[in-house]
């Protein structure tokens, strides 16, 4: 896992997907799409968040300290694979002043 400071480009509402770990046997879900500090040529991931990071609200240019989980699964139907990538423990980051 890498755990890096990001700004947040978009989140989209969160869903409610069936889970049957979670209490009552739903779970919440969305995508972010973050952008790393650096200038136009910055790393970004499109990932998704699960549970209380998915149903926190983020706002677009927001400071965020994120631990990405990176991961693949294979498709069954046609055997392609596809990267998975998990934003976890999303902290929002106070605004820094100078005195």
């Amino acid at each position: 896992m890498i755990t890096e400071i990001f700004k947040v480009v978009s989140q989209t509402d969160p869903v409610y997907v069936q889970s049957k770990k979670q209490d009552g046997g739903q779970l919440a879900k969305c995508n972010v799409h973050l952008k790393g500090i650096g200038g136009d040529y910055a790393e970004e991931f499109y990932a998704v968040a699960f549970g209380e990071n998915a149903t926190q609200k983020l706002e677009q240019g927001e400071l965020v300290a994120v631990s990405l989980r990176f991961g693949t699964h294979v498709n069954n139907d046609n055997g392609a694979v596809y990267q998975d990538v998990v934003a976890q423990g999303i902290v929002k980051l106070n605004e820094v002043k100078a005195f």
